[in-house]
């Protein structure tokens, strides 16, 4: 039925073997068996809730949240109906890095209306109430808490406030009794970030598997 329709193939992304390592191994191996094959490995990055945050975090991290503090940056948990204007501060942070978005506003927006339990807007402000970071961020489960969107400007490079954001997340993360706080993978078009990974390792983030497949009709 699909080949009359004109389709060639089929593509399937798996989700983190973090979340259901058990699962995700038992997926992969059905899979196989009917004729899929891994097109892509990602390195997927989380982190354990039930952890201290600071005490993981690499030197230089540290050093950061702390100066994030000693600026007055905090987190907070804004409001929905924000979400028009934090999505344009997320698109203008991407933008600046020669990135865009995979959603529409108006996708969030439906997806926020259609599942409010399930998403949420964190931010880092400054003193003064300006936003320093941003972030989408998705109840994937009971025990899974996705970083979705996570961006802030380049005027902020100096103070790494994203440290301070995935505190906040962690922070959240933990009072939900959640067991993952999903970091993402971090490949580009071109390959693996390597910038991006760097990052997520140092804070303290656990290196996962992440497979995508594909199977000729």
């Amino acid at each position: 039925m699909l080949r009359q329709r004109g389709l060639g193939a089929l593509a399937m992304r798996g989700y983190p073997f973090a979340y259901d390592p058990t699962g995700a191994a038992v997926l992969a191996e059905t899979l196989r068996q009917r004729g899929y094959r891994v097109v892509l490995a990602e390195q997927n990055y989380h982190l354990d809730p039930a952890q201290d945050y600071e005490g993981h975090l690499h030197p230089s991290e540290r050093r950061r949240l702390h100066k994030c503090r000693r600026h007055g940056l905090h987190v907070e948990q804004e409001p929905p109906f924000l979400l028009p204007a934090a999505y344009a501060f997320i698109e203008d942070c991407r933008q600046e890095r020669g990135q865009q978005l995979s959603l529409s506003l108006a996708r969030v927006q439906e997806l926020f209306q259609r599942f409010p339990q399930e998403h949420f807007l964190f931010s880092v402000r400054q003193p003064d109430g300006a936003w320093a970071a941003l972030t989408v961020a998705i109840r994937v489960s009971e025990t899974v808490l996705y970083n979705f969107y996570p961006a802030s400007p380049l005027r902020c490079n100096a103070l790494s406030p994203v440290v301070l954001l995935n505190e906040g997340l962690h922070a959240f993360a933990r009072a939900s009794g959640m067991t993952v706080l999903d970091l993402g993978t971090s490949t580009l078009d071109s390959g693996p970030n390597a910038s991006l990974l760097r990052f997520k390792r140092h804070l303290g983030g656990v290196a996962g598997l992440r497979l995508s497949w594909e199977k000729q009709l």
